[in-house]
Parts: structure tokens; C-alpha cells; sequence
């Protein structure tokens, strides 16, 4: 009933859609006339009837359902001897097996049997030893492959380390080369400063030329300028007394060297 009420919703909606050419929208709006037409369109006196009939409901009948349940296949009861046949894989085994079931071994369909057998034992034994060799090469392989894959990884890791080793090697040595030239370059400095000095006996000829400069200034400044006299008579400048000593925390009296006078 529900995949009734579904077809017919969904063929409402379609001629909706077809009628309007697509040009206009489908909104909430038009939901309840199509569920309403589709709803009863599929929920009728004979769909309804028709359920319950097929359900087993009305009238109560379980064979509609049960019939879709089909009873499983019964199973074969599996024969131990037939187990252990399928193990029999040497054609010696097969061989024994071979007399024993077989009732008349001379005939032609016993030895076509036999040699097919044979033939399919054999050829089991040639596979066996084959997938045998091939997993033990195919085991060796991903081996060696892993061993290889290792090496490559510490080779790598060797190539990496050396190339950092390279880097802070030239890093130092760059700046061993930089202090050098950062020393040179001092060195110079200073040679060009002593080479701009003049030599200590003019630096001291020239600092006593300045204080007796300055002494002279500092007397003419005190004598009004210039020499000058009254009735021909000259003033005599007088040389500056000395300071007086200075005293220590203690009181003691402070003597300047003379070189420092």
C-alpha cells in the first residue's frame, strides 16, 4: 500500500510539473493536495483488502507469508571416508585407493583412470615444489629489498650528516676569516692613529708653548692689556704666584712633582 501511496505521490507531482511547464515553483503549500489525491488513490475498501490478505491478516492465513520463506536445502551427511579421500594426495595413496575401489583393474576405464591419477598426482607434486621455490624466492627478494631500503635510508642519513658537517664547517671558517680581517683592520687603526700623533718631545714643546701662552694672556689681562708707564717708567709684570697646596682628608699638605708645575 505504501509503494502505491509512493507511485501515485510521485505521478501527481510529475503531471504538477509538466502542467506548469516548469514555470512555477512547488512549495510547501502544494503538499497536502498531492498527498491527499495520492492517499486516496492508494488507500482503498479493495487495496486495503487486499493487504491483509496478502499478509495473512484478514483471514488469518500463514501460508502467503511462509511461502515466501523457502525451507533450506537439506545438507548431504558428509562420510569420514570421504574426508580422509580428499586428503590422499602422493599417487602411492591414490594407488591404494585405487585397488581398493576399483573392482576390475583391467579394464580400459580403470587404466585411463589410473593413469589420470597418476598424471594429476604428478603434476600436483611439480606445482607443490614450484609454489614452494617461488615463495622462498619471494621471501628472499622482500628481504633483500628491505636491506636495500635500509641502506638507502643510512646513506641518505650519511649524506645529509655530511652536508651539515660542510655548512657549519664553512660557517667557521667564515668567521675565523671575518675576526681576521675585524683584527687587521684594528691593527691599522691604531698604526694610522700613532702615525697621526706628532713624537712625545714635540707633544711636550708644544703643550709648554700653549700653557706660556696662556700664562702671558692671563697676565696682560691683569696688567690692563698692555705695557704701559707713567714718566717714562715701565711696569714690570710679575709672574703668577703658586697655587696654593692642596691638603689631603688626613690634612697633610700635597707637593706636586715639579715636572707637573
Amino acid at each position: 500500500m505504501f509503494r502505491s501511496l509512493s507511485s501515485h505521490y510521485k505521478k501527481g507531482l510529475s503531471t504538477r510539473v509538466q502542467d506548469s511547464q516548469g514555470l512555477l515553483p512547488v512549495k510547501k503549500m502544494d503538499f497536502f493536495s498531492l498527498f491527499w489525491t495520492a492517499w486516496t488513490s492508494s488507500f482503498t475498501q479493495d487495496h486495503i483488502l487486499q493487504a491483509f490478505k496478502s499478509c495473512g491478516v484478514w483471514p488469518m492465513n500463514p501460508d502467503p507469508v511462509l511461502k515466501k520463506f523457502p525451507p533450506p536445502t537439506p545438507q548431504v551427511p558428509i562420510n569420514p571416508e570421504f574426508v580422509q579421500l580428499k586428503q590422499v594426495t602422493s599417487w602411492k595413496d591414490l594407488q591404494k585407493l585405487f585397488n581398493q575401489v576399483v573392482p576390475n583393474k583391467s579394464s580400459k576405464e580403470a587404466k585411463c583412470l589410473a593413469s589420470s591419477l597418476h598424471f594429476l598426482s604428478v603434476q600436483f607434486e611439480l606445482v607443490s615444489a614450484e609454489n614452494r621455490g617461488l615463495r622462498v624466492s619471494l621471501l628472499g627478494k622482500k628481504k633483500h629489498k628491505v636491506k636495500e631500503a635500509a641502506k638507502i635510508n643510512k646513506l641518505a642519513l650519511q649524506a645529509v650528516a655530511a652536508e651539515k658537517r660542510g655548512v657549519e664547517k664553512e660557517r667557521r671558517k667564515k668567521e675565523k676569516e671575518e675576526k681576521v680581517q675585524k683584527l687587521a683592520q684594528k691593527k691599522r687603526e691604531r698604526a694610522e692613529a700613532k702615525l697621526a700623533q706628532p713624537p712625545p718631545k714635540k707633544r711636550k714643546q708644544v703643550s709648554e708653548s700653549r700653557s706660556n701662552r696662556s700664562l702671558k694672556k692671563q697676565a696682560v689681562k691683569q696688567s690692563g692689556g698692555r705695557a704701559s708707564g707713567v714718566g717714562g717708567v715701565g711696569t714690570n709684570l710679575e709672574p703668577k704666584p703658586d697655587p696654593p697646596p692642596k691638603a689631603s682628608r688626613s690634612g697633610r699638605n700635597i707637593s706636586l712633582p715639579s715636572k707637573f708645575r
